[in-house]
């Protein structure tokens, strides 16, 4: 059908209506369908049947995508982001959106269409009266409303278009799917923070113990099945209103479960941590390793029973024994405690404690147990191993009060399961004499030289792996020393004295 379509440009051209020499009568009836012609426009003016823009044209089916027009250049009119309309009884009537043009003999136009497609029979093309470039509709701008033109998932992710709008459902999170890194960035030169996302629970009812908005980390599993692998949320514990208390929770997903593994409130620590929040610059847990070992929970304990056996709770603590009897303590295993596995033992018993190992271990490299003097004596004893055997720190034998005795012998059992590699001897003084006051005491080195030039005063002492053994001179005055106020040499009487004999491993 014939129309506003096919009218020229050239008023010369346009005899089909009127031509040359026309009947009068016929005048009217040309009009008549001009009139006719703008009214059938008129009716579907928004959408324009531009042809070639001169006169009579051939559209022709290209592919279910684009058509042609026959023998013109139109590719500045049939534009990239032009609605089209396109009809026939096969095609129905779609609509889409021009993506290219191009010119060779004729002009290709390749459409996206908002659903449906072409077929190969006639097609009446129809182009958006509005253009996509230089349009009549002022552009929107913060001063004056418009038309915008939306922004594409990759010029959202980028930034790179001012003058495209996004809309709310292009930033919703379900729809950013992002195929490169997103970069939050701000050029301000100050000091101060910046704020990059402000996650808002803007709860009309605020309650302790609400939890807050939460970042979450999806993945897929093996099975294909969707997992949500970590969780960071926040939780109020106080909405008073200048007395805010908040923490955040660190989830991770262990054997299919996401919990929370850390919580970070004033202190650090994790929930299954006696006492939780133990305050600023703190933090609680259940365990703590170095290099792989544990460094044990606590920092002491009390045990009073007769025997017991270190544990790897007992891992970097002091263990106070306070059995009146004393007690027998078996360590573990070197291999099973771990290089770098060490406690202190604390004899606070009424006697003595004996250390023995477990199964085949060595002691100090060849000890197969040792003593722990009651509170009398030295009574801490640190122990440590290398994965291989166990360690102590200084052990020592502190002998009760002994009577001097001239020519007499004592045996007495240091317990330190090692031979001894220092020794000293404390004279006690029990009645004054020489210058000394009772309880005063002296030291007396082991190998002093004898005190008279009749010999047999002082002693002898050798110790072994178990016993120190002495030999006291056979003088009636064993010892001699200097007298505490003038300084003369001085034979003490035995009777007036104790000896304290003290040995170190």
């Amino acid at each position: 059908m014939s129309g506003i379509k096919d009218y020229s440009t050239t008023p010369a051209s346009n005899t089909a209506l009127f031509p040359e020499g026309m009947a009068p009568s016929a005048v009217n009836d040309g009009m008549r369908q001009v009139q006719a012609d703008v009214r059938s426009w008129y009716n579907d003016a928004q959408w324009v049947i531009y042809g070639d823009g001169d006169g009579a044209f051939a559209i022709a089916y290209v592919s279910p995508t684009s058509f042609s027009v026959t023998g013109a250049d139109v590719t500045a009119v049939y534009h990239a982001g032009r609605r089209v309309r396109a009809a026939g009884s096969l095609t129905g009537t779609i609509y889409g959106t021009i993506q290219s043009a191009a010119f060779a003999t004729n002009t290709t136009v390749t459409v996206q269409w908002d659903a449906g497609s072409l077929q190969n029979e006639a097609l009446t093309i129809a182009i958006g009266i509005l253009s996509a470039t230089n349009t009549a509709i002022p552009p929107a701008g913060a001063g004056a409303p418009g038309a915008v033109q939306l922004a594409t998932q990759v010029e959202t992710e980028g930034g790179t278009s001012t003058a495209k709008a996004v809309t709310p459902g292009g930033l919703a999170p379900a729809a950013m799917t992002w195929t490169g890194t997103h970069i939050f960035q701000s050029a301000d030169a100050g000091a101060g923070e910046i704020i990059a996302i402000d996650l808002d629970r803007a709860s009309a009812t605020p309650a302790a113990n609400d939890l807050l908005m939460a970042l979450r980390w999806k993945m897929r599993d093996a099975g294909g099945g969707t997992d949500f692998a970590a969780k960071l949320i926040a939780k109020l514990l106080d909405p008073t209103a200048g007395s805010e208390d908040a923490e955040l929770q660190f989830a991770t997903l262990v054997a299919g479960t996401l919990a929370a593994r850390l919580v970070l409130g004033q202190g650090l620590y994790t929930p299954n941590a006696t006492g939780g929040d133990k305050g600023v610059d703190t933090i609680n847990a259940v365990e703590f390793y170095a290099r792989g070992n544990p460094l044990g929970y606590h920092s002491f304990s009390t045990q009073n029973g007769t025997t017991y056996t270190l544990a790897q709770n007992d891992l970097n603590t002091t263990v106070k024994l306070t059995n009146g009897a004393g007690c027998t303590v078996t360590l573990p295993s070197a291999a099973a405690a771990g290089a770098g596995w060490r406690v202190r033992l604390w004899n606070a018993s009424g006697a003595d404690v004996t250390v023995q190992r477990a199964g085949t271990d060595v002691i100090d490299g060849g000890g197969i147990a040792v003593k722990i003097q009651n509170t009398t004596g030295g009574n801490f004893m640190d122990w440590w191993t290398d994965g291989v055997g166990w360690y102590t720190s200084r052990r020592l034998f502190v002998s009760a009060p002994q009577t001097i005795t001239s020519g007499g012998a004592l045996t007495l059992a240091h317990g330190l399961g090692a031979t001894p590699i220092h020794g000293y001897v404390r004279l006690r003084c029990l009645t004054a004499e020489a210058g000394y006051s009772i309880n005063d005491e002296t030291f007396y080195n082991v190998s002093k030289a004898d005190q008279s030039a009749t010999g047999n005063h002082d002693h002898s002492i050798v110790c072994d792996g178990t016993n120190i053994n002495v030999r006291f001179g056979s003088a009636a005055s064993v010892y001699g020393v200097a007298n505490k106020t003038s300084g003369a040499q001085s034979l003490l009487t035995n009777a007036n004295w104790n000896v304290i004999f003290q040995v170190e491993y």
